[in-house]
This record gives C-alpha cells, sequence and structure tokens, in this order.
C-alpha cells in the first residue's frame, strides 16, 4: 500500500521496524481491534497518523502500557515500609 508516496514497507523501515496497524498493534497488546480503534477515536492510545491510515509505534505501545502497571497489594506494602522508613530517619536526623 502506498501512503502520499511512501509505502508501508518504508514507513516501518523509517520507524525501525516498529510500525503496526490497528490489527498488529491489537494482537501486540492482546486487545480486541475494536477497542484499538475506540481508545484512538478517544485519543487514549498514542498512534500516528499517516494520510489516512492510523499507525502505532511499538515503542509508544510499550510505554502506554508500563504506565499503566498496577503493582501488587505486596510491592505497595513494601514501598509504603521503604517510605516509612525514610521519613523516621529524616526526623531522627540520620
Amino acid at each position: 500500500m502506498t501512503t502520499h508516496g511512501t509505502t508501508t514497507a518504508q514507513l516501518t523501515a523509517m520507524s525501525g521496524g516498529g510500525l503496526l496497524n490497528a490489527e498488529q498493534a491489537a494482537q501486540y497488546l492482546s486487545l480486541s481491534t475494536s477497542y484499538i480503534r475506540k481508545a484512538c477515536a478517544a485519543n487514549r492510545i498514542p498512534f500516528v497518523r499517516v494520510g489516512t491510515r492510523t499507525l502505532f509505534r511499538r515503542v509508544d505501545l510499550d510505554e502506554w502500557i508500563a504506565a499503566r502497571f498496577v503493582p501488587t497489594n505486596a510491592e505497595v506494602q513494601a514501598r509504603a515500609g521503604t517510605i516509612a522508613a525514610t521519613a523516621l530517619n529524616r526526623r531522627a536526623g540520620r
């Protein structure tokens, strides 16, 4: 496919092989294609518009997923313990 003189293969090569279409992005993220399209329409997911094509960079998708990480209760408790210990040390002047 060609978009304004640039083929999909050329776009993919220019992005370091990291450009995906909606179907590929859905598969990469283990989500439905309809979710990906709705997220784009609501600007909830990063994407690149090239002409009429909607493409996704793998690096952007990886960052998007990482930003949605939900820690386990054990991770939250461990972090809270670290914060509490730091606060106590500051109060004690250590």
